[in-house]
């Protein structure tokens, strides 16, 4: 990884944490293809899908995607303990569906893409 950016989990690792993106951008590359795209913001919960799919849905799911976030952008690592607390409260659970809801469009525009090119 080069120097301006800075790795916060790797695809299919295990989900031990969500972020709280202060400010920035963060990085997401669902594959080795060079597919990525990106969140920018402020106080935005990342990191979250697996997290609620592994502690809520009781699935065996680890990381999907690789997530990178620029040598600018400050994050704070939200524990699992931490963010299923924070889950209980509204404001939290809205930030966090809000993000994956905006990931699950942004991963379904990748995913026309390559259904498009392979048409």
């Amino acid at each position: 990884m080069d120097e301006f950016f800075q790795k916060l989990y790797s695809l299919n690792s295990y989900p031990d944490s969500a972020f709280l993106l202060e400010e920035g951008s963060v990085f997401f590359h669902p594959n080795n293809s060079g597919d990525n795209y990106s969140i920018r913001g402020e106080r935005l919960i990342v990191g979250a899908t697996e997290l609620v799919m592994r502690h809520i849905l009781n699935s065996n799911a680890d990381r999907g995607e690789t997530a990178t976030a620029g040598a600018h952008s400050v994050l704070k690592r939200i524990p699992v303990e931490r963010f299923m607390d924070g889950m209980k409260t509204f404001p939290f659970l809205l930030n966090a569906a809000a993000v994956m809801a905006k990931q699950t469009a942004l991963t379904n525009e990748i995913i026309d893409k390559f259904q498009n090119n392979s048409s």
